[in-house]
């Protein structure tokens, strides 16, 4: 018997996780709703720990804010950092380093 995957969409999640970052309203509708456990990729789960950590410790939620808090958890040979850290950047181009790695 096949494992069923659920439900899920990729892009949906980017959206949700990108508009928190890009906008204080949406920010506080996605915390008031939204669960780290509703993400179905991993790495989406992630990022929304570190902009609801973010947001525990009152302090701004950006993309830089966002990145930085990534970055410095990151760890080289670890795919999975390497996939959240490219995932938070791909709305910008301020970070060589990931354009390298991704």
């Amino acid at each position: 018997m096949t494992e069923k995957i659920p439900p899920h969409n990729k892009e949906a999640e980017q959206s949700v996780l990108g508009a928190a970052m890009l906008d204080k309203d949406a920010l506080f509708d996605v915390l008031e709703t939204v669960k780290a456990d509703d993400f179905y990729d991993a790495a989406h789960k992630e990022v929304y720990d570190v902009i609801l950590e973010l947001g525990r410790r009152n302090e701004s939620v950006d993309i830089v804010t966002v990145c930085d808090e990534l970055k410095k958890a990151w760890k080289p040979r670890n795919s999975r950092w390497k996939s959240i850290y490219c995932i938070a950047y791909s709305e910008c181009a301020i970070c060589e380093e990931c354009s390298r790695l991704c």
